[in-house]
C-alpha cells in the first residue's frame, strides 16, 4: 500500500500520545527552515514549537516554551552555543548540536549534549540522536514520578495505616513497608 522510499516507510512513526516540543537554534535561516522540514519528514515525536537565530532570542523561546529539545547550532555571532547552555542553569531540557564543525565534537559532549549532529546531517544519524533523546526524556518522567509518587504513598501509609506491612508495586518488583 505505500511507497517504500517514503519517509513513513523508511522511519515509521513511534505511537506517542504527545509529541516532544523543540526550539531549533541556528543563524543561518536557511538552516532553520531545512532543519524544521526534516523533523517534519522523518520525527514525527518531535514537534517544533520555535526557531531562534541567535542565543538571546533562544533563551527568550526556551523560557516562554519549555521545549523538550533544543537543536542548537555552535557557531553563531555575538554568543555561541556553548555560552549560551552556560547561561541556562539547571536546564531540564535535552540538546542535541548541530554544526559544520567536526572540530566541536568533543566539546560538545562534554557540554552535556545529548548528541551531535554535523552538517549536512545524516537522516540515520538525525533520528539515532532524537531517539536517544526521546529515551532520555521518558526515563527522567518514569523515574522522576516514581519516586516522588512512592515518596508520597509511604508518607501516607506511615500516617494511616495499622497493618504490620504493606507492599508497593514499584518500577522494580515491590518494597515492602513495615509499620
Amino acid at each position: 500500500p505505500g511507497n517504500r522510499d517514503s519517509p513513513e516507510a523508511m522511519y515509521p512513526a513511534r505511537t506517542m500520545s504527545h509529541p516532544l516540543p523543540a526550539v531549533i537554534v541556528d543563524d543561518e535561516e536557511f538552516a532553520r527552515e531545512n532543519l524544521g522540514m526534516l523533523y517534519a519528514d522523518y520525527c514525527p515525536e518531535v514537534m517544533v514549537t520555535g526557531k531562534a537565530s541567535g542565543a538571546a532570542e533562544a533563551r527568550r523561546l526556551i523560557e516562554e516554551l519549555n521545549p523538550q529539545i533544543v537543536f542548537l547550532d555552535i557557531m553563531m555571532p555575538g554568543e555561541d552555543g556553548f555560552s549560551l547552555l552556560k547561561s541556562m542553569e539547571g536546564r531540564s531540557f535535552q540538546v542535541i548540536f548541530t554544526t559544520a564543525f567536526r572540530e566541536y565534537a568533543l566539546k560538545a559532549l562534554r557540554e552535556s549534549a545529548g548528541d551531535y549532529l554535523e552538517k549536512p546531517i545524516d537522516i540515520d544519524e538525525l533520528r539515532a540522536a532524537v531517539d536517544k533523546a526521546a529515551q532520555r526524556i521518558a526515563e527522567k518522567k518514569s523515574s522522576g514520578v516514581t519516586e516522588d509518587r512512592i515518596s508520597r504513598i509511604l508518607t501516607e501509609i506511615a500516617q494511616n495505616n495499622s497493618a504490620e506491612k504493606t507492599i508497593i508495586p514499584t518500577r522494580d518488583g515491590f518494597a515492602v513497608v513495615r509499620n
